[in-house]
């Protein structure tokens, strides 16, 4: 794992380049590539009911979070 002050950098060197429109777009399509590719397939799999539904995207979204939280 990148340390978050070595990404905030990063992310703050490509806006200063003006490049942040870019930043935000690729971020943008690799969330969506993963919630459509990866999160949304463990979901369908093991999807029984609406109950079960809810609490699959519940326990992968906490992992997605996490996640995110340690990279940010």
């Amino acid at each position: 794992m990148i340390p978050r002050e070595v990404l905030s950098r990063g992310a703050e060197a490509i806006c200063r380049r003006g490049q942040a429109q870019r930043l935000s777009t690729h971020i943008k399509d690799r969330n969506k590539a993963y919630l459509q590719n990866e999160l949304m397939p463990l979901v369908e799999k093991d999807a029984g009911n609406a109950i079960e539904v809810l609490r699959l995207v519940y326990r992968h979204w906490k992992i997605w979070n996490e996640q995110v939280v340690m990279t940010s």
